[in-house]
């Protein structure tokens, strides 16, 4: 992750920023622009104790993806820290576990022509999607819904499989609040994404 800049030039900041940029991984995982969960908690350690004033980090994120390990890890650090800071994601790209990283935050925006995405798995250069790595993707991007976005079960399985499935259709209906892959019975059903 770069440096953390200030949100804006007050002496006493209530803001700062960063970006997280390259692959999410482990401690010792070697890819050189790795996103870790180490890296993040010792810079977020830092910015607690130097501004004292500071209550939000906003993160720009521009990541492929990488080791769900990895993801588990970061969400942690941020867990740990959610005493002290809201946290707000700008998503430049967030794929496979960057995605579950940004949905974890208080607030994430996508930025014009951002992209959010697809659960696969490469194995030898070539991009595969496998039925029980993919369902069990799946089912933890749902519960990280649930849990930090504060959706349904079904909502939360919707929007999920919107996000990794190809070819997925999103509604949504507002009275309800309610997404799904098909319009209900329910008048007032509009469709807002599609694969």
């Amino acid at each position: 992750p770069s440096l953390a800049t200030r949100a804006d030039a007050d002496p006493e900041p209530s803001a700062l920023r960063f970006k997280l940029t390259g692959t999410i991984g482990t401690a010792g995982f070697g890819a050189t622009q790795a996103i870790v969960a180490d890296n993040v908690e010792r810079i977020l350690t830092d910015l607690a104790s130097e501004y004292p004033s500071v209550r939000t980090i906003i993160l720009s994120i521009d990541s492929p993806g990488g080791a769900l390990t990895g993801r588990g890890e970061l969400i942690e650090v941020f867990d740990g820290f959610r005493d002290r800071f809201r946290f707000v994601f700008v998503v430049e790209r967030a794929m496979t576990a960057a995605l579950q990283v940004a949905l974890s935050g208080d607030e994430m925006l996508v930025v014009p022509g951002g992209v959010v995405g697809s659960a696969t798995l490469s194995l030898g250069g070539d991009e595969v999607i496998l039925g029980r790595e993919f369902e069990t993707w799946r089912n933890e991007l749902a519960a990280t819904l649930m849990r930090y976005r504060n959706v349904s079960e079904d909502t939360a399985t919707a929007l999920a499989r919107y996000f990794v499935e190809p070819d997925r259709e999103l509604w949504w209906q507002a009275d309800t609040r309610t997404a799904a892959n098909r319009p209900g019975p329910e008048p007032g059903w509009k469709r807002i994404g599609s694969g």
